[in-house]
């Protein structure tokens, strides 16, 4: 990198980025058309809202259950059960399955039959507050037919996970101080690699060189 390159005009860095195939996941529907968790509902049996096709029906179940505000907290790691085998399809259609984890609207898990029970980890590392937030849908049909029949109802979960690791992230990548370490998560893992002073060598810390990389590296902001 040009910053790792100005420390260090002899070192050489390269940077490799690889891109998974997305073709066959299909768009989840964003937030405009989504469901929150309501604290009112039941927790253990969270129902899809009325005007879906006749015979469709939709159960959102989530261990542990939500607080009164709607988001489940717990330590990290937190595993978090979703269960949609209670749901049925309208007569004459499929039901798949869609699990959307970093709510980028592209599901990660699709499938039918007992894919209907996914659990999930989430690490307190993996997200400079420890907040994140889980999309996940029912579509009464194929949605990777695209077609205008098919049915899609989604509901979101806010999940808070707190124990941030200490001993490897003592402080935010946004924030100047100490070396960082590799495992910390994946934005300080590539940032480590191009730029190891960041992560302690050559008795290095995290300076506003390695926050700005944050940008450059990552494509995140601070």
């Amino acid at each position: 990198m040009k910053a790792a390159a100005t420390r260090f005009p002899w070192l050489g860095l390269a940077v490799f980025l690889g891109a998974c195939n997305a073709h066959d996941a299909p768009q989840i529907p964003t937030a405009a058309t989504r469901e929150r968790a309501a604290a009112a509902a039941p927790a253990s049996d969270l129902a899809s809202a009325s005007g879906g096709p006749a015979g469709f029906f939709a159960s959102f179940r989530v261990e542990p259950q939500p607080g009164t505000d709607g988001v489940i907290r717990g330590s990290s790691p937190l595993p978090v059960e979703f269960d949609l085998c209670r749901s049925r399809a309208d007569a004459g259609k499929p039901l798949y399955f869609l699990f959307d984890w970093n709510f980028d609207h592209v599901a990660d898990v699709i499938g039918t039959g007992d894919t209907c029970l996914q659990t999930h980890t989430f690490n307190a590392k993996d997200s400079p507050d420890g907040t994140f937030e889980a999309n996940v849908c029912l579509a009464n049909g194929d949605p990777r037919a695209h077609s205008p029949n098919t049915y899609i109802t989604c509901r979101s979960y806010e999940i808070r996970v707190t124990s941030f690791p200490q001993s490897n992230c003592e402080h935010s990548r946004c924030v100047q101080g100490g070396p960082l370490t590799s495992d910390c998560n994946n934005c300080v893992t590539a940032i480590c690699a191009v730029d190891p002073y960041c992560c302690g060598a050559f008795g290095g810390f995290w300076d506003s060189i390695c926050v700005g990389e944050v940008a450059s590296v990552c494509g995140k902001s601070c």
